[in-house]
């Protein structure tokens, strides 16, 4: 086994093996089967995988525990070895937990979609988890700038931009695709690490894929353009209210029918002024199909009015109201509708001509 320093970590005991062995990561990538880039990342301090190792080590001739953890772990392993067997037992255990741990965290990421990252401030080196390259489709150098938006900043603006009590910056960015298709949207979280002696070390983040949120996003956002267009160019008049009766929406057609909108609670019904056609009754706060149908979850059809519009302007309206239900035939909510029949009524009421 090669001598080196325990300090040294993984990538540094493989770019001083495939020095001392006169290696390429083109002659390393064939021999056990992966790309370059994947060897390179290796080097740079990327995470790899138990099989990888295994591989790895197998084509170098070394101990797999030396390469990935250094002669500190293979001392104890040692040691386990010589000393009692139950102790051994435990240690092997131990490094087997630590191989097991790693490749479930790879395995997680994996199905989640998750890519970490980290770029040392320091050495300007970005390094990504093993399937970086699967969850973004290209090469981590393409995508860099996405990563790192403040790798132009000096260390002081750097050191202030994730100076907020430690917590991690989170930044949305849309990666462009070829042949014209969708963009692909990620959301990137990182936080800035310090050394031992408080100096900064390196930026660590994760990355999702996002882009099925944010088409959802655009969807509803597209829906609900639709939607209000529909609501502003009805030719009647639509009052929202919530499940406590406050009127929370009225259009434009009912803000004319009635010279203006309150948007009150339940209590101010009464606000509206309005008479029975039928008997000439005041209608009153609580005769509002917009008030039974949230107190009530009574359902209305065609009553007719005649109002006092808050612009002094008398009107016949036919108002009509239901209740909204949730899953649980709650009332969550309720929606009336006007109509202004007053030229109608006023054409019936002409005398006519003999």
């Amino acid at each position: 086994m090669p001598k080196n320093n325990s300090k040294l970590d993984f990538s540094d005991r493989l770019t001083t093996l495939l020095k001392q062995k006169q290696l390429t990561l083109a002659q390393v990538a064939n021999a056990i089967g992966k790309s370059v880039p994947s060897i390179h990342r290796w080097t740079r301090g990327g995470e790899i995988d138990y099989e990888n190792l295994r591989a790895l080590a197998g084509f170098l001739e070394v101990n797999w525990i030396w390469l990935r953890y250094g002669d500190e772990a293979v001392e104890e392993l040692r040691e386990s070895v010589t000393s009692s067997e139950s102790i051994a037992d435990e240690r092997r255990e131990y490094l087997g937990k630590i191989m097991e741990n790693e490749a479930r965290m790879n395995l997680a990421q994996d199905m989640a979609g998750i890519a970490t990252w980290e770029w040392n401030v320091l050495t300007n080196e970005l390094a990504g988890s093993p399937n970086l390259e699967q969850v973004f489709g290209v090469p981590i150098a393409r995508i860099r700038a996405y990563l790192l938006p403040f790798e132009t900043l000096g260390l002081a603006d750097l050191i202030q931009k994730f100076s907020d009590n430690g917590l991690a910056k989170e930044w949305d960015f849309n990666l462009p695709q070829p042949g014209g298709e969708d963009d692909r949207w990620f959301v990137s979280r990182a936080k800035l690490l310090y050394d031992a002696q408080n100096r900064p070390n390196k930026i660590v983040g994760v990355s999702i894929d996002i882009t099925e949120r944010k088409q959802m996003q655009k969807a509803l956002e597209k829906s609900e353009y639709i939607l209000r267009k529909v609501i502003e160019t009805i030719p009647v008049g639509l009052w929202i209210a919530d499940q406590n009766g406050r009127i929370t929406l009225a259009n434009p057609e009912a803000e004319r029918i009635w010279g203006g909108a309150k948007l009150v609670n339940l209590e101010q019904y009464s606000d509206y002024k309005g008479w029975w056609e039928d008997s000439g009754k005041e209608v009153g706060g609580e005769g509002w199909t917009l008030a039974r149908a949230v107190k009530h979850g009574e359902v209305s059809k065609g009553e007719i009015v005649n109002i006092k519009a808050f612009d002094g302007a008398e009107r016949t309206i036919i108002m009509s109201a239901i209740p909204l239900l949730n899953e649980h035939n709650k009332i969550i909510g309720a929606i009336e509708v006007n109509q202004d029949i007053t030229a109608i009524k006023d054409a019936k009421d002409l005398p006519k001509a003999e």
